[in-house]
């Protein structure tokens, strides 16, 4: 407000400053009432008030002076105080907005207000302050309150709970007091009749004991380790409860389109802008996916299952309550045995007019036979020797079909070979060591090629690929080539449960071995490294149609 009044007060001195100037000084004490209808007239014309929003009523002179330095100047003239000599240097006149004594009264109480509402609000904002702490105050006693509340019936519910499993315990206990009763005098050997299903190794154990009680009725008794084995296992197959059921199964011909393209129809378009048919991917996909589908449902009325993909299995970690449904092509089953340790495998072929189904004894409409006999534990089954390959390092690989040794690419292998105490330095397409399983797969391609060969370029009967027995594996040499350091006299031969195949890798890069096709899980076979192939001591379980 203060500059309000003084912004008013700056632009009356501009507006009678000219007028003062150009007078006399008994002239402008004499012309006061002259100059306050000036001062008026001037600020209700100026345009600075209007934009305050100020309406100006009259204007006061209240003093005319002269300045100190006039004011000594005069009083040397005429040897009496200046108060009204002439002269051009005065003081600007003081000024007061309003309408003299009158209005510096309405401001004065206009003043006085605003000091009583400052005063009103600091009180009005100390009472806020205070109504807030002690709001503040009983709120914190109402959550305390509040957590006091919720721990007693905390408290109560604990001690009616405490009550109620104390009954429910005696109750329990008076219950299997009162049926327990009628056992109490019966023999032992009776309760373990009764218990249920007769288990062998209970059966042998309770034999033993009665043999031992009546050792001096005995004379000489021997059990051989074979009977007693025999004994505690009359199939020869693990003794196991199956508890949830692990479906593997590999992405098909159109499913990798798909995966490839995004879309069905932009694997469709690929196919048939190619000059291709992609009805038959499409047929080979509806029908896989049908009878997995139906498998599913199956499976789901009896145990609990999951499905794994084919490109997992090298860091799935089965365990022994696991069963396997292998449900694919022959080659699927070959990738999942040597991942299995031992655990049955149900195969099941999702489609007979498209695989061969060596491999694969069951259909989705009569899979659920096996899998009920493995879960009786009353299944048979075919065991199926491992090729193992061992290198110098601790390095091993399994393989249920077969073994290749040699380079990663379409270029020679180089490597010292050892059997039969001969050893030679070779040059080929690399090693093909092949199971009874995986006689029928690769192998065979090696013998259609040399039946062909003789076909074309002589007269000599047809190679005879011979049969692999179950303890036996048979190795043959892919296109050896015979220069000055190397040597084809050893291409062929058998390995069984003593004899081995010796590798020395002459390969600085790119050497390898894998199993099954499955090339993305090998073991790195480049120089300095020693390969030792032969029998693995495990063995896959295929289950068969028809229980034990």
């Amino acid at each position: 407000m203060e500059k309000l009044n003084q912004r008013i007060i700056n632009e009356a001195h501009t507006s009678i400053s000219a007028f003062i100037h150009s007078i006399g000084l008994k002239e402008a004490i004499r012309s006061a009432k002259a100059a306050e209808t000036r001062i008026s007239e001037s600020l209700m014309r100026s345009e600075a008030i209007k934009m305050l929003g100020i309406d100006i009523l009259a204007a006061s002179i209240l003093a005319i002076n002269a300045t100190p330095e006039m004011t000594r100047a005069l009083e040397t003239e005429t040897g009496t105080p200046a108060t009204g000599s002439r002269s051009g240097h005065l003081r600007t006149p003081e000024f007061c907005c309003g309408t003299g004594a009158k209005d510096q009264g309405k401001r004065t109480e206009y003043r006085n207000r605003r000091e009583e509402k400052k005063k009103q609000k600091a009180e009005k904002q100390a009472e806020l302050k205070v109504q807030e702490a002690e709001n503040e105050r009983k709120l914190r006693e109402m959550l305390v309150q509040a957590d006091i509340s919720v721990e007693n019936q905390r408290k109560q519910f604990l001690e009616q709970k405490t009550a109620n499993d104390k009954a429910e315990a005696d109750a329990r206990g008076y219950m299997l007091e009162t049926t327990l009763k009628p056992y109490r005098d019966m023999d032992w050997r009776t309760l373990m009749a009764l218990s249920g299903p007769a288990d062998p190794g209970a059966n042998i154990a309770l034999a033993f004991r009665q043999l031992a009680e009546n050792a001096d009725k005995i004379g000489n008794l021997n059990i051989s380790p074979d009977l007693l084995e025999s004994l505690l296992n009359h199939t020869g197959l693990p003794k196991m409860k199956p508890e949830y059921a692990i479906i593997v199964k590999k992405q098909n011909a159109a499913g990798n389109l798909i995966e490839r393209f995004n879309t069905k129809a932009q694997a469709r378009f690929y196919i048939e802008r190619l000059g291709g048919d992609f009805a038959d991917y499409e047929a080979e996909h509806e029908t896989f996916h049908q009878s997995l589908a139906s498998l599913q449902q199956q499976l789901s009325t009896v145990i609990r299952h999951k499905i794994v993909e084919r490109h997992f299995l090298p860091s799935y970690i089965f365990s022994e309550k696991n069963l396997l449904v292998v449900i694919g092509q022959d080659g699927l089953v070959a990738n999942t045995a040597k991942y299995s340790n031992g655990l049955p495998i149900v195969a099941v072929n999702p489609d007979k007019s498209r695989y061969d189904g060596v491999l694969l004894p069951f259909e989705p409409s009569d899979f659920l036979t096996g899998v009920a006999q493995v879960l009786r534990n009353d299944y048979r089954a075919r065991t199926a020797r491992f090729a193992e390959a061992r290198l110098n390092d601790g390095q091993t690989l399994l393989a249920f079909n077969e073994l290749f040794i040699g380079a990663a690419t379409h270029v020679s292998a180089r490597y010292r070979i050892g059997f039969n105490r001969q050893s030679e330095e070779q040059s080929s397409s690399g090693l093909i060591v092949s199971t009874r399983a995986g006689s029928t797969g690769w192998l065979s391609s090696v013998f259609n090629m040399a039946n062909g060969l003789r076909g074309v370029f002589g007269e000599n009967p047809a190679v005879q690929q011979p049969t692999v027995a179950d303890n036996e594996l048979l190795f043959a040499v892919r296109e050896p080539f015979i220069s000055v350091r190397t040597q084809a006299n050893i291409t062929a031969g058998i390995l069984r449960d003593q004899t081995t195949l010796t590798l020395h890798s002459l390969m600085p890069t790119n050497g390898v071995i894998f199993s099954d096709g499955i090339e993305t899980d090998f073991l790195p076979f480049n120089s300095g490294a020693v390969a030792t192939i032969g029998l693995a001591e495990g063995a896959a379980c295929l289950v068969e149609p028809g229980g034990i």
